[in-house]
């Protein structure tokens, strides 16, 4: 079952770089990817996808990817995250 995801998403293309990118504000598109955590930190790491992320980079502003926390994971991540606000306040 997937715990994890990554939120791709993209902006405007590049001038001159139109036809090479996406089309679709600031977001004009996005990937939502599910998987498991390791499948996905492993495909991340690989040599393929910094590749295409290099590329992506050149063809569209704003590119990112943005890990994400989903599923039976997300109430301990909650957590976490709701014990942080405690301590800071």
């Amino acid at each position: 079952m997937a715990n994890a995801a990554l939120f791709i998403g993209w902006g405007e293309p590049v001038r001159g770089r139109e036809r090479k990118s996406p089309h679709g504000g600031d977001l004009t598109g996005f990937l939502f990817v599910r998987g498991d955590q390791q499948t996905l930190l492993s495909l991340t790491g690989g040599e393929e996808f910094q590749r295409l992320e290099a590329r992506s980079r050149l063809i569209v502003d704003n590119w990112g990817v943005v890990p994400a926390v989903i599923g039976e994971a997300l109430p301990a991540q909650l957590a976490v995250y709701q014990q942080q606000i405690e301590e800071l306040t």
